[in-house]
């Protein structure tokens, strides 16, 4: 009776840590698409401050293309004051200096979160 005692007890204490076991391993499993999901949270946040970024650099580089397209035309314009060339140069400068700076702000994100970009 006693040894039956025992082997029901220890049988218990097997089922018991099986259990467990099963358990931690579906703990594990949750954790672990807890962590995947996050990071794909994670990833198309970056993705989609990039591509605004983006967006940015390419319509300040069509600016650009815009008050250049004036200054070529400038150049055939025999009646065209020196005055009007240089307000010319100057709205070039002016699209040209903004469209380095958000190209270089796309550039400065990829240097910045090369790491957080990567996909394994």
């Amino acid at each position: 009776r006693e040894e039956c005692q025992k082997a029901i007890e220890m049988a218990k204490g097997r089922v018991d840590a099986v259990l467990a076991a099963r358990q931690k391993e579906v703990d594990r499993k949750a954790e672990v698409e807890r962590l995947k999901l996050e990071q794909e949270a994670n990833m198309l946040k970056l993705v989609q401050e990039l591509t605004d970024l983006v967006v940015a650099a390419e319509e300040g580089t069509k600016l650009l293309d815009e008050v250049t397209t004036p200054l070529d035309e400038s150049a055939k314009d025999e009646k065209i004051t020196p005055a009007k060339v240089m307000k010319l140069v100057d709205a070039a400068e002016t699209a040209g200096a903004e469209a380095k700076a958000k190209t270089k702000a796309c550039t400065d994100f990829i240097m910045q979160r090369r790491q957080d970009l990567q996909v394994f």
